[in-house]
């Protein structure tokens, strides 16, 4: 009585409404751009149906739709595999996709497969690649700089297409998490079917040699975004990553042109993140918020003026290219900025030499009118030490 009970609620409140409306946002029927919250809510619904739907026709009816809906989702990732949500919510995004391709695979006895699909291969992958060192992950957008990834996605990830750098990561991160001490869904993530699937993937990983690959570097030609280090496989000397791309992201901030330095694994120049969510953080007020703002990024502020939201803010000219001990990046960013900052161009060059071990950030720029100082803003937690000719950050060992 008590589990019929539990398939008529869950009929009620999750199967047919998923089945007759279109306007949940999250599904992208009625076109926009979708977010985690397609492969999240698909993953979930398709679970629901499958423990709980006995009626065979609506059984499919959830299948089908789901699939439609996640074909949007699919359709409209990057072709680089990038999360522009950034790696936080790629466990919500990519975690769950993987989550419910592997659902289909169960259900379907092995005739849908997935492991020909470079997209989506790609998409796993994006974790390591935006990995700096330990618990750290490159946090543009709505992502916290200390994350715990998850373990079970990335290894059904390095499962699925074969990938054995995957499958030592999974291990490397689950360890970072300490899976002894995970006794209840809420030690992880929150998510009961994250936990359920942790459960499932511990006894597969737990043997695996942890390893984090710490590739030498990498750009996501989509999201403009890249990534490099002094000495590929270890977190001695620098890292960097920078961005050009658009104010228009998913979970955006107003950050074109930001870049991270970290060194020896630890933050020298830094994003500040995402505060708490609250009233304010989905709604027109948002950039009311310091963290959204690009003084708060190390961003130009131009004739005192800040950058805009909007997809129309963003980028141009924008230029990779790397050699055995040189990767250089270029952006014109002066897109990002409303009219009234009048300014013509606002090229941010930056020059990382892996042999030399040295960043060189250049700012050349053109103003269509000069208003006032331009500020140029390095955000930091460390002490600073000034002269008239420098600034040199001191850290807590004075060094």
């Amino acid at each position: 009585m008590f589990v019929k009970r539990i398939n008529y609620e869950l009929n009620r409140r999750v199967v047919l409404p998923y089945l007759n409306y279109d306007d949940y946002f999250w599904l992208g029927f009625n076109g926009g751009r979708v977010n985690n919250h397609n492969s999240w809510d698909n993953s979930n619904i398709l679970r629901t149906a499958l423990l709980g739907v006995e009626d065979e026709t609506s059984l499919h009816q959830v299948v089908n739709r789901s699939i439609k809906s996640i074909d949007i989702f699919i359709n409209q990732y990057p072709t680089d595999g990038g999360c522009d949500e950034g790696p936080t919510y790629w466990g919500w995004a990519g975690g769950r996709l993987i989550d419910y391709l592997e659902l289909m695979t169960t259900v379907s006895a092995g005739k849908i497969n997935w492991s020909g699909n470079e997209l989506i291969d790609k998409i796993g992958t994006f974790i390591y690649k935006v990995h700096i060192s330990e618990d750290r992950y490159v946090n543009f957008a709505d992502a916290q700089a200390k994350l715990g990834v998850e373990a079970s996605a990335v290894y059904k990830f390095g499962h699925t297409f074969n990938d054995t750098t995957l499958k030592h990561f999974s291990s490397y991160v689950g360890q970072r998490y300490n899976y002894e001490s995970i006794k209840t869904a809420s030690d992880f993530l929150g998510s009961l079917s994250v936990f359920v699937s942790t459960l499932l993937t511990y006894s597969k990983i737990k043997d695996i040699e942890p390893k984090a690959p710490f590739p030498q570097n990498f750009y996501f030609k989509d999201l403009q975004v890249f990534t490099a280090r002094t000495e590929a496989g270890s977190t001695k000397g620098l890292f960097i990553a920078a961005k050009a791309g658009t104010n228009h992201e998913s979970h955006n901030h107003n950050d074109v042109g930001n870049y991270i330095i970290y060194a020896n694994g630890k933050p020298f120049l830094i994003d500040v993140g995402v505060g708490v969510y609250n009233n304010e953080t989905f709604s027109k007020d948002r950039y009311k918020i310091w963290s959204m703002q690009s003084q708060w990024h190390n961003c130009p502020t131009i004739n005192g003026i800040q950058q805009k939201n909007g997809d129309k803010y963003e980028a141009s000219g924008v230029s990779y290219s790397s050699t055995e001990d040189t990767i250089k990046f270029s952006a014109d960013i002066a897109g990002a900025y409303p009219k009234e900052a009048d300014v013509k161009s606002y090229v941010r060059n930056i020059e990382f030499n892996h042999k030399l071990n040295t960043i060189t950030v250049t700012d050349d720029y053109e103003l269509k009118k000069w208003l006032s100082p331009l500020k140029v803003h390095f955000i930091s937690h460390l002490k600073t030490q000034m002269s008239s000719s420098s600034v040199q950050f001191v850290d807590k060992d004075n060094s």
